[in-house]
């Protein structure tokens, strides 16, 4: 088992010397090394060092991506109290001055914050202001997903899914979802907060709170 402390709340991948959370997850789901993050091997798991405790990772470079392989999990609970001391959420557009907005990386204005095809575990995170133009605006799952304290909040989905879309197993445990859209108007399109499309959904207390689908 490899255990990665992310150290940066930046999206980099540069060989740097802090292990982003890119970095981290990259190389989890490979097995191979990738930026500064060493190769992963079993069983890895992701936690935060305690100084940047309370802080935001804004994605500037689009979705993380778990691809199949062996179980990655990701603790946001950095000093034991129970509750979610990171933030991840879409940072697609930067303030150049004058009012003027643009998108940090040419295309990459709208993405979801995960996409996995293999067995996820997330514990003690706010996920937020995910934006997929088509399923899934914070998680499009094919693969395993299992959440704890996790709080989805503010993400949307073109289609099907503002929060989740999944086709796989999810099992959500005290999870919030909380003001997700989505926006698709066919009929059978929807899905405010998650959106089963043929998968296994399974929930464990948690709440449902001001989630909205355009759909029929």
């Amino acid at each position: 088992m490899t255990n990665y402390v992310v150290t940066t709340t930046s999206d980099c991948t540069a060989g740097d010397g802090d292990i982003s959370l890119r970095e981290a997850i990259t190389a989890a789901s490979s097995n191979a090394a990738f930026g500064d993050a060493a190769a992963g091997t079993l069983n890895d798991t992701i936690t935060f060092a305690a100084g940047i405790s309370g802080q935001e990772i804004a994605l500037a470079i689009g979705e993380l991506t778990v691809a199949g392989g062996e179980p990655i999990t990701i603790n946001g609970d950095i000093d034991g109290d129970g509750t979610a001391d990171i933030s991840i959420t879409r940072q697609a557009m930067d303030n150049v001055g004058g009012g003027d907005f643009v998108d940090v990386v040419d295309g990459a204005g709208d993405f979801r914050i995960f996409d996995n095809a293999g067995t996820l575990t997330l514990n003690d995170l706010n996920i937020s202001n995910g934006a997929s133009t088509t399923t899934g605006g914070a998680v499009r799952n094919s693969g395993t997903l299992t959440t704890d304290n996790v709080t989805l909040a503010e993400n949307t989905a073109g289609t099907n899914g503002g929060a989740v879309y999944n086709t796989g197993t999810a099992t959500f445990t005290d999870t919030t979802f909380d003001s997700n859209e989505a926006d698709g108007e066919i009929v059978g399109e929807g899905g405010g907060g998650i959106f089963n499309a043929g998968g296994t959904v399974t929930i464990t207390g948690g709440m449902f709170d001001s989630n909205r689908a355009a759909g029929m």
